[in-house]
């Protein structure tokens, strides 16, 4: 219960408290944008391997590293964001609020998997064998916990015409692309055969 309730406080509370144009220039907009963008980085390096213990060169970038621990805050941390992303457009609260909660919550995902950090390096290798590995498997882990049909699903209960809402649309389409592509990376991989048939269809519990 304390590990739900501290997560659901940095993804809820922290995380998403912005708006969908940016940060204004009065003192409170910032404060609150800098608080997010540190909270943003805790939650994305508590899914990020570090680098203790060095990468089998010899493995499939996407079979998970065996390390227990990792695996289930990874687990734990994927399990909740998707839930706190598919409750974003069905509350009460107004357009801006929820549209910029899904804007948030995709634009972590994909500082997990690593987009944002190509896009900030204009094209510019920037990740290492370990981080590149860390990355596919976060891919591999969305990918098995439906979270295609989930961001898939959400851009039908978005107004198109609401302003400001198409950068949160460019992030979610962008990591839609990104788990499109895993998924044939898996298809093709040894490892398919563990996979499973139905994405959305995993249990959860563990």
């Amino acid at each position: 219960k304390p590990r739900s309730s501290i997560l659901n406080y940095l993804i809820y509370d922290l995380l998403c408290q912005g708006n969908l144009n940016g940060a204004t220039d009065t003192i409170a907009s910032k404060k609150k944008a800098a608080t997010s963008s540190l909270t943003q980085k805790v939650l994305v390096a508590l899914v990020a391997k570090t680098g203790e213990r060095p990468a089998e060169r010899g493995r499939d970038k996407f079979a998970y590293d065996e390390q227990s621990d990792l695996l289930f805050v990874r687990k734990f941390v994927l399990d909740t964001i998707p839930k706190a992303y598919e409750k974003a457009p069905l509350t009460d609260e107004p357009l801006e609020t929820r549209y910029s909660r899904m804007q948030g919550l995709a634009e972590l995902m994909n500082h997990m998997i690593g987009e944002k950090d190509k896009e900030q390096t204009s094209g510019v290798r920037s990740t290492d064998h370990a981080q590149s590995r860390s990355q596919a498997q976060l891919r591999r882990l969305m990918y098995e916990k439906g979270f295609v049909d989930k961001l898939t699903l959400s851009i039908a209960e978005i107004s198109l015409n609401y302003p400001g809402v198409k950068r949160a649309i460019k992030y979610i389409l962008r990591v839609l692309r990104v788990l499109t592509a895993t998924a044939k990376e898996l298809s093709l991989s040894p490892l398919s055969t563990s996979l499973p048939s139905d994405p959305t269809a995993v249990d959860h519990s563990d």
